[in-house]
């Protein structure tokens, strides 16, 4: 399937492995120049290398805290140095443990905001302008389904995810003038190795 993306640029956040890597991956095959951005700098260069094998795409591999804006800029800034556009953003780095409400104070309830919402907003904020310039862009932030079904220990994933959709249907509204499409993928229970390695230390994404 052709889905006219040939040329593109495209940045997805936590794809050393997982959904990141998979939509990556995915990405190259269509013909995307992919910049993959994660903290774990082995595990990048490795997923950067097999899908340049695989594909014969053109990869770009920028390790990067999405939670430090210094990083986030060093991503956006290496990613126009070597392409020159920004055409697409794949949020996906970030999770959110499970929790007891009494056992969570304020410190804790701001860090688990961090570990999802406030990075994708820091990464998109960074990159809108590009897009905004070359009036043409797509913003794809990946959520989980607690953002609208709740429980009784997924409580902070739920605010998050739902934050996460609140943001971008309001994001979509304010940048479709400027040829921005902005959407939220909730693609449910998939035995990435986060969700994994989230199932046995008992949190949540």
């Amino acid at each position: 399937m052709d889905l006219g993306l040939q040329g593109k640029v495209a940045i997805v956040t936590g794809s050393s492995d997982g959904i990141g890597y998979a939509t990556a991956d995915a990405l190259a095959q269509e013909g995307v120049r992919v910049v993959l951005c994660a903290r774990r700098e082995a595990l990048l260069a490795e997923a950067r290398d097999t899908i340049v094998k695989k594909t014969g795409a053109e990869v770009l591999a920028v390790p990067c805290d999405v939670q430090q804006l210094p990083d986030v800029q060093r991503l956006v800034t290496e990613t126009m140095q070597r392409f020159g556009a920004i055409h697409i953003l794949v949020n996906n780095a970030g999770s959110v443990p499970a929790m007891q409400f009494t056992d969570v104070d304020d410190a804790k309830w701001h860090q688990m905001l961090e570990g999802k919402l406030l990075s994708y907003i820091r990464v998109t904020r960074e990159v809108v302008p590009h897009m905004r310039k070359a009036r043409w862009g797509r913003i794809i932030s990946i959520a989980g389904t607690a953002g609208w079904q709740p429980s009784n220990t997924a409580m902070a994933v739920g605010l998050s995810n739902a934050a996460v959709i609140n943001w971008t249907k309001s994001m979509s509204l304010q940048y479709a003038a400027d040829g921005i499409l902005v959407t939220t993928v909730a693609p449910g229970s998939i035995e990435t190795p986060r969700q994994v390695r989230a199932i046995g230390s008992g949190k949540q994404t």
